[in-house]
Order: C-alpha cells, then structure tokens, then sequence
C-alpha cells in the first residue's frame, strides 16, 4: 500500500450469507449508516459480514444460505478489497480470505494478520454500553495520559489508610489506658513515702522484738530455777532440825546449794538488766500501718510513672495517625490535580478518584442511557490512539439508540471522518437508511444486484 489515506466502506456486497440472499450497497464513505428491517429479515447478518471482514471470529454454525453452494462476502475499502468466501454449505471452517490492493502494493503478512493491524480494536460500541463499570473505567482510562500511575497511587492511599486505622485503634486504647492511670495516679500523696525505709524499720522492729522475747524465756526460765533452789534450801532448813546427826553433810551440801544459789540469782540479775537495757517491747502494728499506706501510694506513684509513659506513646501515635492522614490526602490531591488537568476523549467526562469509576455529567457513567453509552462507545472507538487505517464501527442491537442519539451519532461520525453502521429493528420502514426484507435490501444506497 502507499497511501496512508484513512478507508471506509464504500462497497458492501454480500451473497448467500446466512439470511442474505443478494445485497449491494453504496454508502457515503463517513457518517451513519442505518440498517433498518423486522426480526430475522437479514440487518443482523449484514452486521455479521462486516464484523467477518473486519476483526473475524465469529462463523457461523451454518454461513451459506439455503438452496445455495456457497456465499461471499466483498467489502470495498477503496485501495483495498476484501473478499471472503465460504465453500461447504454445513462446515464454517472451509473458507477463504483474499486482500487485494487497488494501488498495486504488495501485501506483507497473512490477510487475518492484515486486517488486525488496519482495524480499531473497539468496532462495536454497543460492546462498550454492555460492559461493566470497571471495564467501562479500564477502557477509558487507557485512553487518558496521566503523569501519575493511578493504580500506584491508590495502593498508597490505601496504604496510608490501614495506617490511619491502625493509629485510630491504638490511640483509641492508649485513651482508655491513660484515663485509666490518672484516675489510680490521682490517689497518690503529694509526697513520696520511703516505703524502704518503712520496711527496713519494721525488720528492725522484728529482730528486736525477736531478741526481746529469747530474752524474756531467759529471765523466766532463771527466776524458776531461783524458785526451785529456794525450796530446796527451805526444804535443807527443815532437814537440818531432824538430821543434827548429818549436819556436818548437810552443811556442805547447804554451803553448795547457796554457793548455786547466788550464781543463778546473779546470772538472772544480769538477764534482768539486759532485758531493761532493751528497754520495752515494740509496738509493730503502727509499722505495719505505714507500710500498708506506703504500698497503696507506691502503686499510685507506679500508676503515675506508666500515666507519664501511655501519655508519651498517645501523642506518638496521634502523631502518626496526622502523618498517615495527611499521606492519604495527599495522594488523593495527586489524583485529582493529575486528574483535573487531565483530557478526557469525551467531553463532560470525569474520573472519581473516591468510587474509582468515570463519570458523565455529573453522574456515575452507567447511570447514562444506552444510547448515550453506545454513543460514547462510538467517540472513544473514534478517538483511540493510534488511529486505524481503516475507520469503521459496527453497533449491534441498536434499537435502543434514541432518535436524538442517533441524530449525534450521525453528525459525530461525520465530524469525526467515521463510518457507523447501525442495525435497528422497526416495524416499518420510514425512510432514513436501509430496509432490508427476507435477505434483499431497499433504499438510496442500494444497488441492484447484478
């Protein structure tokens, strides 16, 4: 080829294809052509050959005509034609493709691979109407140049939120803890007591009392064994009377007992005084008193101490919580300034960086009609880069495309140097387009069949 001119239809010749008989048509090479005709009369499957020539893959069970050998398909494109031809009335595989170039080029490649790289790859725009929002959105913003990676931007905006969220949880528990301490650190004196040195006293207490008591069994134990020898010398006295005999004895054993006598009184006398000189028995139960107060305020000045450590952690996390905020707001002013400088393929369009859909005139997209999504489908198929060389849409099952749609329709392919071709089903015919009636077709662009 060595023309860079764009092509259109401007013959379509169809014979023995499925419900089409004989056709010829002549359509203006840009605008709107409109296939009109009841159910199963043969519209659909004039659609059905251009959609064969231009992306393939959709043959049919059955695509000769009955009581015919074969069928083809011609489309002129002006420096090309294309024909294809099916050979065996009941087998859809056996069929050929041919491409021929008018200006006399060679043709490089196979022709399916020739037609593929000629032709738009959105040439239905009733398929863009039927899509989901997130295809709808995907397919739009292929088209957008956008200094930023939106799907990058959005994990980081999410990112930032499971950041935020985790800061609200922990600062929403670091609240309660610390409201927690301050109301135990509220209960502590405005003085510290020395609790160790409250429990050093009161051991202190302990031993004395400890070595009070030892002392105490001491004294008691020699004052006994005083009583004890006291008896005895009274019991010696009384033996003295009745064993003058054995006085000499019992003197000696007198002298003995006194001698045993003073050291036991002078042993307790000195126990005595050591037990003075501890002077009197403490009283611990004050003690323990003050220790019982000083382990209360020593847990109040506990709760005070960790109240000053959850107030230190509550502002660190707050201040992440502002960082995490402020990251996810500035993502999202990123998105929309890249956004908001954006331009998009069809005017009143917009990108929702919330709900992450396209909009249309203020509206979510899919709230819009079908005729105005198969016209939107119609501008962007029109207006995808790289441009095709050959520039023909097709739109299926296109009824429900309103006159004032179909009215833009026509004027936006024009405008744009398009060519749309349009299947709508109507009871009778009105005039606009083509009539097609059991496989043959009526109108201004069709030619008899020779």
């Amino acid at each position: 080829m060595t023309s860079n001119k764009p092509l259109t239809i401007v013959g379509l010749e169809i014979s023995g294809y499925k419900r089409i008989r004989a056709i010829n048509l002549k359509p203006e090479p840009t605008g709107l052509v409109v296939l009109n005709g009841k159910n199963e009369q043969g519209k659909s499957t004039v659609v059905d050959a251009i959609g064969e020539g231009l992306i393939g893959g959709r043959h049919p069970g059955k695509p000769v005509h009955d009581g015919k050998k074969r069928a083809d398909i011609k489309i002129d494109f002006g420096e090309l034609d294309l024909w294809i031809r099916y050979t065996d009335p009941n087998d859809s595989s056996k069929y050929a493709i041919d491409i021929k170039n008018k200006l006399g080029g060679k043709i490089e490649g196979g022709q399916r691979a020739v037609m593929d790289a000629l032709v738009s790859k959105l040439v239905d725009p009733t398929r863009f109407a039927l899509m989901s929002a997130p295809e709808q959105t995907r397919e739009v913003m292929s088209m957008i140049d956008l200094p930023i990676d939106l799907a990058a931007n959005k994990l980081r905006e999410s990112a930032a939120m499971q950041k935020r969220a985790l800061c609200d949880k922990q600062v929403g528990e670091l609240e309660g803890k610390v409201a927690e301490l301050r109301e135990a650190a509220s209960e502590a004196p405005t003085e510290r007591v020395d609790l160790a040195s409250l429990t050093g006293q009161m051991q202190e207490a302990i031993d004395h009392n400890r070595i009070w008591d030892e002392t105490g069994r001491r004294r008691k134990r020699h004052l006994e064994e005083y009583k004890t020898d006291s008896k005895a010398i009274e019991a010696g006295k009384r033996d003295i009377a009745e064993l003058e005999e054995r006085l000499a004895n019992a003197r000696v054993g007198l002298e003995s007992l006194k001698a045993a006598a003073e050291s036991t009184l002078k042993t307790g006398k000195a126990v005595k005084a050591e037990l003075e000189a501890l002077g009197p028995e403490r009283n611990t139960a004050s003690i323990q008193d003050d220790i019982t107060q000083a382990q209360a305020s020593a847990a109040a000045y506990s709760a005070a101490d960790r109240l000053y450590d959850r107030e230190v952690e509550l502002e660190e996390r707050q201040d992440e919580r502002q960082v995490a905020h402020s990251e996810v707001e500035a993502a999202r002013k990123e998105a929309k300034d890249a956004l908001a400088a954006a331009t998009f393929p069809v005017e009143g369009m917009s990108y929702d960086v919330e709900s992450e859909g396209i909009f249309f005139d203020g509206d979510p997209l899919k709230q819009a009609s079908q005729g105005r999504l198969v016209l939107i489908g119609a501008e962007l198929g029109m207006k995808k880069e790289p441009k095709p060389r050959i520039r023909v849409l097709f739109c299926r099952e296109g009824s429900f495309v309103d006159p004032e749609n179909l009215v833009k329709l026509a004027q936006l392919a024009d405008d744009e140097e398009w060519q749309v071709w349009l299947e709508r089903t109507v009871g009778e015919p009105d005039g606009t387009g083509v009539w097609i009636e059991d496989g043959l077709a009526v109108g201004e662009i069709a030619q008899e069949v020779v």
